[in-house]
């Protein structure tokens, strides 16, 4: 795979994680693109996702996405510099063996067959979905009141969001709250929330050499302290 290949590719897990989150209207399972993979002309792509759901939520929602295969296409074709705008093909990924074994236990817990529940869920939180839209997600389908996660993940973010059932909850002040992020960052902008969701404040057309970069990220090496933005997940007096 070519650089350009790999550029293609991001952007599209991207930009159709984005889509499915603002213009295809109906779906009702936590949809997360898995992976993408392009041809070596950009001109065809398949695209792999997952369905968080029933099976009645999962067959729904395969539907809603085979026939807006068109539409998405139409808008990476608006989102995407590319001369030909690549054919897409949606593919269902099943193979996750854990998910299966977790959907089962949900559709246990929701037919009342398990009365009671006390562990942890390891769930792939996709982008586009809040941390408190899974933990509803699965008070919704569980009929379990007691769920909570161990630390919030940016909507924009993906990955890993333990979440804590039943008594499993009273836990979680003891966990080592430690995340890592892997990122892209964009150079010579500021905003008010320090991400890509903010207001610009700032703008520079300054580019700055490897060294320039390499010198910098020293004062974030090692233990700081920061001032965090105001639009933080800190709280202070009991408000965030």
């Amino acid at each position: 795979m070519t650089l350009r290949n790999e550029r293609v590719r991001k952007e599209l897990m991207r930009d159709i994680s984005d889509i499915f989150r603002k213009e295809v209207r109906g779906l009702e399972g936590v949809v997360s693109i898995v992976d993408v993979e392009v041809s070596h002309d950009n001109s065809y792509a398949k695209v792999y996702y997952s369905v968080l759901g029933s099976p009645e939520q999962v067959e729904k929602d395969k539907a809603i996405i085979e026939k807006n295969t068109g539409k998405v296409r139409f808008e990476i074709g608006k989102r995407i510099r590319l001369r030909v705008t690549p054919e897409i093909k949606f593919i269902y990924s099943d193979g996750l063996e854990q998910g299966s074994r977790v959907l089962d236990l949900i559709e246990k817990i929701s037919r009342g067959e398990i009365k009671e529940m006390f562990g942890f869920l390891n769930v792939y939180k996709p982008k586009g979905k809040t941390s408190h839209d899974v933990v509803a997600f699965l008070r919704r389908v569980t009929k379990i009141k007691q769920i909570g996660h161990t630390g919030t993940l940016d909507p924009f973010a993906e990955g890993v969001l333990p979440i804590c059932i039943g008594k499993a909850t009273r836990l979680i002040e003891y966990l080592n709250d430690d995340k890592a992020y892997i990122g892209t960052v964009q150079l010579g902008k500021s905003t008010t929330t320090y991400d890509l969701e903010g207001e610009t404040v700032d703008v520079s057309d300054k580019t700055p050499d490897i060294e320039e970069i390499e010198n910098e990220l020293n004062n974030f090496r090692g233990n700081i302290e920061q001032l965090p933005p105001i639009y933080s997940a800190i709280k202070v007096n009991g408000k965030k």
